[in-house]
């Protein structure tokens, strides 16, 4: 929860979290970038991070071409506070998933993006049954020695057919060859992103593959991971993931450390430029402001001169009149 006036709130606001809050792995902040919201969020995370030990991660939605001015302004004016002030940002483009059609009618299918790749991070750790556990299971932990500075959620996912009633599917094939499957849905969870980013130089990564325990036997992730290590220079973890879907099988890579991004620069050059031209309108008219009150008081000046003009002519008459 934020406010534009969270000075006066951020206490209350870590108040009421210490009365629900019970042995968190991390805290998780999500808002918006832009306007009032993106404006005080900053402050939530600098009080937080003061408050807890545990890591806080953020999650900020972009401001959009389509949001007005004042939604973007705030944009550029927060960004650094709220990478300094939490330990993991992600950040979700509207414009990016829109897919190029108007952000009002795409609000809903947005929002299903977002939950399924949360969804998918969250449930990492959740396995509790040691018989539920893959070739090698990954863990909480592996998320947060991973998550550090701008990062970033891809998923790749492939629906098994059902060959028993013949329906139509992506393959129909009883048998399929696994590590293959695997390398494909990498490359294609490299390629969606909640914002476009060029992962090359991501100083850390995490593989994790779920899907039916017995497409995890054997080589697991192991594939997605060495297609990682190739492409990053940092450290790359992973794991398995079993999942109680028996008909979906599904990459996620999270890149962290991202010390690059073009969009996010793009964003901020462009919001940066709003705000300078916001800034110099206010100069403007600061300025006539004070030219207008030069001018009343010339004016009154003027009145004033002519006035005492006036007088002088008057005393001048009056010595005239005694000499």
């Amino acid at each position: 929860v934020c406010s534009s006036d969270l000075d006066g709130e951020k206490i209350s606001i870590i108040e009421k979290m210490d009365k629900v809050k019970d042995n968190p792995d991390c805290f998780f902040v999500i808002s918006g970038t832009g306007g009032g919201t993106g404006g005080a969020v900053a402050k939530l995370l600098e009080e937080m991070k003061k408050s807890y030990i545990e890591p806080v991660y953020y999650m900020g939605i972009l401001p959009s071409e389509e949001d007005p001015v004042e939604v973007r302004n705030n944009y550029s004016k927060v960004f650094k506070d709220i990478l300094k002030h939490s330990d993991a940002q992600f950040f979700v483009d509207n414009d990016h998933l829109k897919r190029g059609r108007r952000l009002r009618g795409r609000y809903d299918d947005i929002n299903m993006q977002i939950y399924r790749y949360l969804n998918s991070l969250f449930e990492i750790g959740e396995v509790r049954s040691r018989d539920e556990v893959g070739t090698e299971g990954v863990t909480t932990g592996d998320t947060i020695s991973t998550l550090s500075g701008v990062s970033t959620i891809g998923i790749g996912e492939y629906i098994f057919a059902d060959t028993s009633k013949g329906l139509f599917g992506l393959s129909k094939k009883k048998d399929v060859d696994k590590p293959e499957l695997i390398i494909s849905l990498t490359e294609e969870a490299s390629k969606n992103f909640l914002t476009d980013f060029d992962f090359n130089d991501a100083q850390k990564a995490l593989v994790v593959v779920s899907g039916p325990k017995k497409h995890l036997d054997f080589l697991g992730s192991i594939p997605a991971r060495l297609w990682v290590e190739k492409r990053i220079s940092g450290e790359v973890r992973g794991g398995d993931m079993p999942s109680k879907e028996k008909k979906k099988l599904q990459v996620m890579l999270v890149f962290s450390g991202i010390k690059k991004s073009d969009r996010l620069s793009q964003i901020y050059v462009q919001n940066k430029k709003v705000d300078v031209k916001a800034e110099a309108s206010d100069t403007t008219s600061g300025v006539y402001e004070k030219l207008g009150s030069i001018n009343v008081k010339v004016s009154n000046l003027r009145d004033e001169l002519i006035e005492i003009s006036e007088q002088m002519e008057e005393m001048v008459e009056e010595k005239d009149t005694k000499d």
